[in-house]
Parts: C-alpha cells; sequence; structure tokens
C-alpha cells in the first residue's frame, strides 16, 4: 500500500499542477471559484484516472470507473468551490483545501472502490 500511495502521490503532483494552472485561467478569466473548481477538477481528474489506472494500481481504465471517480470526486470539487464561493475564501485557500481532500479521499475511494470494482 505505501507503494501505491506513493505513486499516487505523484500522480497527484501532476494533476494538481494541472487543476492550479486551469482553475487560474478560468478564474483571471472571470469565472467563479465553482465553476472554475469544477472545471479545472474536470480535466486533472481525466489525467489522474488515466495515470493512476496505469502507473498506481495497474489496472485498464473503465469507462464506467471513470465516470464513477469524475462524478464523485467532481461533486466534492464544486462543494469545495461552492464554500469559498459562499465564505469569500481566498483562492490559494479553496485550491489547497480541496488539493488536501483529494489527496485522501481520492486515494481511498481509487483504491477500495473505483480500481478494485470497475477495472
Amino acid at each position: 500500500m505505501i507503494k501505491q500511495l506513493s505513486r499516487y502521490s505523484l500522480v497527484g503532483v501532476a494533476n494538481t499542477a494541472a487543476h492550479w494552472i486551469v482553475f487560474a485561467l478560468l478564474f483571471m478569466l472571470g469565472l467563479n471559484q465553482a465553476t472554475s473548481n469544477g472545471l479545472a477538477f474536470l480535466v486533472a481528474a481525466s489525467l489522474s484516472y488515466v495515470l493512476n489506472a496505469h502507473y498506481t494500481f495497474d489496472k485498464k481504465p473503465h469507462k464506467k470507473g471513470y465516470a464513477f471517480f469524475v462524478l464523485s470526486m467532481g461533486l466534492v470539487s464544486i462543494w469545495i468551490g461552492w464554500l469559498g464561493d459562499v465564505f469569500a475564501w481566498p483562492v490559494i485557500l479553496t485550491l489547497v483545501l480541496f488539493s488536501l481532500i483529494s489527496l485522501v479521499l481520492g486515494f481511498a475511494w481509487s483504491k477500495w472502490v473505483i480500481f478494485k470494482h470497475y477495472h
């Protein structure tokens, strides 16, 4: 499990960078935090799912697994963005909080649900 968590964390660095860049671009274009975070999540989640399927869990990507992962974690992403809007959090707080939550929750969800049942 340590090896998987290490690999998941490395993939997380790549998808976090993608998420933050897309979020920043969308937010600078005038979208609110919830929308920016949700769309940035879709880009990062797609990258994350494919890399983790092959590199972390040694599984073949599956359409249902991808859809379930994106839907479930996407709701978390939008919820954190919504909280950022409601409480007028600084953008960096929204990004850091979502990144930390998605690392822990995303790994558990991927290991024990997504790549266990959808491969």
